[in-house]
């Protein structure tokens, strides 16, 4: 099964993550708002708001911007957005431990790497699939991958809840005001539907030839 899932996973077109990009734009969107709203300083207050998506859709923000610092928004920023499908069948300890988590990544990230400007995480369905999106500068990726609670919620609770997943890297150009995305790899997890089936991992390479046969990153 895991030749075919990654065969499956390299043939894939980029099309094919359209519906992920517009909720991570949801989230974006939303973070924007926020920082229009709460005018926030970096130095002095980091939010953490539970507004809600439509349809009664949970979400968490917290964003580290300020509207006194337009130049911290328009500079070229790192992104990771984050794609969880459910499994068929999840205990509510398992729902909740979701929540838990979300909890605890959104306090790690409110108290602690400054270079982490913001995370924002939702619902992509009511009570079910699940999204979040990390803006940052460059350095602060090593610092998230050595955080405990990080590799707690990568390692025990993602494959309790998740079938799959889908984890977008790339850059935002002109910032928060970027019209696409530049992806630069994804990766992908099957954990499939129950601790029998072999979980797979393959990083899909995103690259665009042009006609000096050089390569570019894709924008979504």
């Amino acid at each position: 099964m895991s030749r075919a899932k990654i065969k499956e996973w390299d043939s894939m077109d980029i099309n094919q993550f359209k519906d992920d990009f517009e909720f991570l734009n949801i989230l974006k969107e939303v973070m924007l708002q926020n920082i229009a709203d709460q005018g926030t300083t970096q130095d002095r207050n980091c939010p953490k708001i539970d507004p809600k998506l439509s349809n009664g859709r949970k979400i968490q923000v917290v964003q580290k911007f300020s509207k006194q610092r337009p130049e911290q928004m328009q500079m070229p920023l790192n992104f990771v957005g984050f794609i969880g499908t459910v499994k068929s069948k999840v205990t509510d300890d398992i729902k909740e431990s979701i929540w838990n988590a979300d909890d605890l990544l959104t306090q790690e990230i409110k108290e602690g790497n400054p270079k982490i400007l913001a995370y924002v995480s939702g619902e992509r369905t009511v009570g079910g699939d699940w999204g979040n999106l990390v803006i940052f500068m460059d350095g602060a990726k090593e610092e998230l991958a050595k955080s405990k609670v990080h590799s707690s919620v990568i390692m025990d609770v993602s494959e309790n809840y998740y079938s799959k997943v889908y984890i977008h890297n790339g850059l935002l150009p002109d910032g928060l005001q970027s019209p696409k995305y530049q992806l630069r790899n994804t990766l992908c997890i099957h954990f499939g539907e129950n601790s029998t089936e072999r979980k797979v991992r393959y990083r899909k390479i995103w690259s665009a030839k042009q006609d000096t046969g050089s390569s570019r990153y894709v924008y979504i």
